[in-house]
């Protein structure tokens, strides 16, 4: 949290220099509120993937060339690369994404999105490998203060173990800030004890010119069993006239990285 505090006291000298934001190209917190556009289908943060309503925001053609690197004392992260290719109006938008990792026996997967914006009322499906449906919904999609919705549905192999995911989060986009309250939940339909534990995640993103940097703190509520520990990640990225780079810490992976290109 202490990060976060930092920021949060350095937005206050920005905020009167920046423009509006429709959606960030650095990501902050879960996606859920105020999702970024260069990698919502390989790249997401929570127990649901990015909102899907983030197609809306596709303005143009857009290439994404995606790379995680896995920290090497930490056997459950795995190295690998992807790809997201967008086209949209700005209004309506449509993306499908392809990524791989670097381990034996490990297939590669496939996914997409579209999403529609109207009267400032954002929504968005998706789907993505391992029978994944998603779904979202951002209320206020261009104002300053946002509410985002998101349920993802993946169909188990038995009649009686699917998943369900839910997020709902709060964003305000300023000038030259955005700041994100996120909370986000999975459930099984066998029930289990990680039914209650919730993933609450403040973040905070400052934008000057053509620098963002962005900090999120991920903290778990009702997990008795500590199967989760509370982590602080951050994102930083350089915005030039024919698209982006964004490099992130402990958001997917050890290190992740982002080249966008619009069209």
């Amino acid at each position: 949290m202490k990060y976060i505090l930092v920021v949060l006291i350095a937005t206050f000298a920005l905020e009167v220099a920046g423009k509006d934001t429709d959606a960030p190209y650095v990501a902050v917190g879960q996606g859920i509120a105020v999702p970024a556009y260069t990698s919502p289908i390989n790249f997401s943060h929570g127990f649901t993937y990015t909102n899907p309503s983030v197609a809306a925001y596709y303005d143009g053609i857009q290439l994404s060339l995606e790379h995680a690197t896995a920290d090497k004392e930490d056997s459950n992260q795995v190295s690998g690369s992807g790809a997201e290719f967008a086209v949209g109006t700005g209004k309506v938008g449509l993306g499908v994404g392809y990524s791989e990792r670097d381990c034996d026996n490990c297939e590669g997967k496939t996914g997409a999105i579209a999403g529609f914006s109207f009267s400032g009322f954002s929504a968005g499906i998706g789907y993505h490998e391992d029978d994944t449906y998603s779904a979202g919904v951002i209320i206020g999609a261009s104002n300053a203060h946002r509410v985002g919705l998101t349920v993802d549905w993946q169909q188990g192999p038995d009649d009686n173990d699917d998943v369900r995911s839910y997020g709902l989060g709060y964003g305000y986009v300023g000038n030259s800030v955005i700041f994100t309250l996120e909370a986000s939940k999975k459930e099984n339909e066998t029930e289990s004890p990680s039914d209650k534990i919730i993933m609450l995640t403040p973040g905070l993103e400052v934008q000057a010119q053509n620098v963002a940097l962005s900090v999120s703190h991920d903290t778990y509520l009702n997990d008795e069993n500590e199967t989760h520990e509370a982590n602080t990640w951050f994102g930083a990225g350089f915005n030039f006239k024919s698209g982006s780079f964004s490099l992130y810490h402990d958001y997917v992976n050890e290190w992740a990285f982002v080249l966008a290109f619009k069209f």
